[in-house]
């Protein structure tokens, strides 16, 4: 769900986007209850993605500008939790990455912010800022101590 302010201005737009997958309510029963992207993607959800389209809520706010025609700013919020504290999380390839250790349904909370420059129509960069704070399921976990930061430059070129 989105919108965009009709202001002759700066353009400015918002959305919320939200998903929510199965998770496996008995993690040793016979059958996989837990969602399966048949076809997954490497990236679902920002630029980290340390969490895969599986057992997972998802909501995901996003505002915009664009201060003149060739450059954008864009801010993002995402919030994940566990849809099944039985289930553990799955990696952006749908490959079981940890365990369901414990009972904390909040994975994580991750901000970003993303700046566009368009040259041409064949040439765009942008910059990019992300952080990843861990939630209470990843804090109890002693292989995931560390809070996640990101910063990139991206240069596209289309021939």
């Amino acid at each position: 769900m989105g919108y965009q302010f009709s202001s002759k201005g700066l353009k400015p737009n918002v959305s919320l986007q939200s998903a929510v997958s199965s998770g496996d309510k008995n993690a040793s029963g016979p059958s996989l209850q837990t969602f399966n992207p048949i076809y997954p993607k490497a990236i679902y959800y920002g630029f980290i993605d340390n969490a895969g389209a599986a057992n997972l809520i998802l909501m995901h706010l996003r505002t915009g500008i664009q201060p003149c025609t060739q450059v954008n700013v864009t801010g993002g919020y995402y919030r994940f939790w566990r849809t099944s504290s039985g289930d553990g999380i799955y990696g952006p390839g749908g490959g079981y990455f940890l365990p369901a250790s414990n009972k904390e349904r909040s994975v994580g909370q991750m901000f970003e912010l993303l700046t566009g420059y368009q040259h041409s129509a064949r040439f765009r960069l942008t910059a990019i800022g992300t952080y990843y704070q861990r939630g209470a399921f990843l804090k109890a976990i002693p292989v995931t101590a560390h809070n996640i930061w990101y910063t990139g430059l991206n240069a596209t070129l289309h021939f």
